[in-house]
């Protein structure tokens, strides 16, 4: 996460050929909204809003409208390999759902192949789920898991 993310963005638009999107933590000091709107509007890529665990949605409403992805960090951005927060992650994700039916939520931290189902009722439409494959005994097989149980 960094406080001014547009410099990033657009060294990271220019020089990654294929980027599709840049996400902004919520948390962030300077008004987000501003830079979804750049991010969208002179950069021509689809704006995303990170929200950690403890943020309330209620702090990103002004720019529910404008953004193409909700990422609902599972966990404190920081170390991997962390518990998944519970049920207030998936009320959040539901609450999202509830306000934007086309919305892509996406959920970072914690995920794990018995977690795909619950995010999936709840709402979520995209999943990241690191320590659970590169910490398997086999992550070949865990890959699938998380790939099978995201079909279901």
């Amino acid at each position: 996460m960094v406080e001014n993310p547009l410099p990033i963005v657009e060294a990271w638009r220019e020089h990654v050929n294929g980027t599709k999107r840049a996400i902004v933590h919520a948390e962030i000091s300077r008004p987000f909204g501003t830079v979804i709107e750049h991010i969208r509007e002179m950069l021509k890529l689809e704006g995303g809003v990170a929200v950690n665990p403890e943020t309330p949605l209620k702090d990103i409403e002004n720019v529910m409208h404008q953004i193409d992805m909700l990422l609902v960090m599972g966990v404190r951005p920081g170390m991997s390999g962390q518990d998944f927060k519970g049920e207030s992650v998936l009320e959040k994700i539901r609450a999202a759902r509830n306000h934007r039916a086309d919305l892509a939520i996406e959920i970072d931290g914690g995920v794990t192949p018995a977690l795909i189902g619950p995010l999936a009722k709840a709402g979520a439409t995209h999943v990241c789920a690191a320590s659970a494959i590169f910490n398997a005994a086999d992550p070949t097989a865990t890959l699938r898991e998380l790939a099978s149980r995201a079909t279901l």
